[in-house]
C-alpha cells in the first residue's frame, strides 16, 4: 500500500524581515516516527534526487521554491507535490517500498533536504525507480 503523509510545518519562530527557524528535533516526535538517520542534502538548480524505492520509512522537509516530490501509487500513477507552496513549510512522510524522488524544478535556486529515515542506510536495499 503506497502511504505518503504530508503534514504543514509551522516555523519555530520568524522574523520581522521574513526569515525564519525550525527546530528540527521537534518536527518528527509528534508524528510518531522514530529517526535512526538524519542527513542534509544540497540540491542544485535543476537537479533531482532519490527515484528509488526501499524498505526503510523517510520523512522529509524541503527548503527551496522549486522543491518537488514526486511519488507513484498502487495503480501506476505518478503524483507531484510542491514541497514548499506559497513558501509554507510541509513534512513528507513516506512509507516503505513507495517509489519516491524530489525534483529541484528552479533553473536558478538550490533546494535543501532535511531527510530523517527510520533504518540505517547500510541496513537497507535500495532499488531504482522511473519517476524521472
Amino acid at each position: 500500500m503506497s502511504v505518503i503523509e504530508i503534514h504543514p510545518l509551522e516555523p519555530t519562530y520568524t522574523r520581522n524581515n521574513g526569515g525564519w527557524a525550525l527546530d528540527v528535533q521537534q518536527i518528527l516526535p509528534q508524528r510518531t516516527f522514530t529517526p535512526v538517520e538524519q542527513i542534509l542534502l544540497y540540491m542544485p538548480p535543476n537537479s533531482s534526487a532519490g527515484n528509488h524505492r526501499h524498505s526503510r520509512r523517510e520523512a522529509l522537509v524541503a527548503i527551496g521554491a522549486g522543491a518537488t516530490f514526486l511519488w507513484q501509487d498502487d495503480d501506476g500513477n505518478i503524483h507531484r507535490e510542491k514541497m514548499n507552496p506559497d513558501g509554507q513549510l510541509r513534512l513528507f512522510i513516506i512509507g516503505s517500498h513507495v517509489p519516491h524522488a524530489v525534483q529541484n524544478t528552479s533553473s536558478d535556486d538550490q533546494a535543501i533536504l532535511y531527510e530523517y529515515f527510520d533504518t540505517l542506510r547500510q541496513d537497507t536495499k535500495i532499488l531504482p525507480a522511473s519517476l524521472i
